[in-house]
């Protein structure tokens, strides 16, 4: 069972397959990473973004708490930043005498994750994958705004595993950095946690997803490609498992139909 399953009805056939993140993610290399954007490899990075058009109460939260991260000189900072926030955060980091590098934003992500030691993100599924997929562990501030407050179920999945800490994006920016500030100053001194941390974020992590949605999607048509089949036997103990489940239920209305979960 899983929880992306309580979202269909009980009767449904369902696979969970997990968000497909590109190849990308598992080739990308440290060394490499660090020669991307510049940076330190005697020190360790954090990563923090606020999705492709940053997000502003991010930058302002750390912008606040950027002398309190003094203490940690063996720390550097990558931060994606957004395009209007990238000049005000320059500046605060140089004010603080921090190691940085800020940039509006980059279309490697795989070089970033490479590189991050922690990440401060928002809870967006597709971001969650690419995170599980390469093991960072996270401090996660999830939009607040969605009427369903949907990233906050999405980041639960990884705080529930110890993956994560979430902490709220709240309206105030002094109140949001004290939380983020407590988060980052006791996390970014735990080398032992932060690898407990990393170490579940890999095990929730899903890295032939998008083998799994091929070889189904193949299977369906009655067709198979050339080559291997990394997802096949997986998507067919799953089913197994999943009209198990519907037979237990007794159900005479359930069908021949399948639903995939992400």
């Amino acid at each position: 069972w899983t929880p992306s399953e309580s979202c269909f009805a009980k009767t449904a056939r369902v696979l969970t397959v997990g968000c497909p993140v590109r190849a990308a993610f598992a080739q990308a290399g440290r060394e490499e990473g660090l020669r991307r954007f510049d940076l330190d490899p005697a020190r360790r990075t954090l990563l923090i973004t606020g999705a492709s058009q940053g997000a502003r109460s991010i930058n302002r939260a750390i912008a606040l708490i950027l002398d309190k991260l003094r203490r940690f000189d063996d720390w550097q900072y990558l931060h994606l930043a957004g395009p209007d926030d990238v000049q005000t955060l320059q500046n605060a980091y140089k004010g603080a005498s921090l190691s940085a590098n800020v940039l509006a934003y980059t279309d490697d992500m795989p070089a970033a994750l490479a590189v991050a030691d922690l990440i401060v993100m928002r809870a967006g599924a597709s971001s969650l994958a690419e995170v599980t997929a390469t093991g960072v562990p996270a401090v996660i501030l999830p939009y607040p705004h969605h009427r369903d407050r949907h990233q906050y179920a999405n980041a639960s999945m990884l705080t529930d595993v110890g993956a994560a800490i979430v902490v709220n994006d709240g309206i105030q920016a002094d109140k949001t950095a004290a939380s983020l500030s407590a988060a980052l100053l006791s996390l970014m001194a735990d080398a032992d946690r932060l690898a407990e941390m990393s170490q579940a974020a890999t095990r929730l992590g899903e890295s032939i997803a998008s083998e799994k949605v091929t070889d189904m999607l193949f299977a369906l048509c009655g067709r198979r490609p050339d080559g291997q089949h990394k997802g096949e036997k997986l998507l067919h103990e799953q089913a197994e498992r999943s009209e198990n489940r519907v037979a237990e239920k007794g159900d005479s209305r359930a069908g021949n139909s399948i639903e995939v979960a992400a």
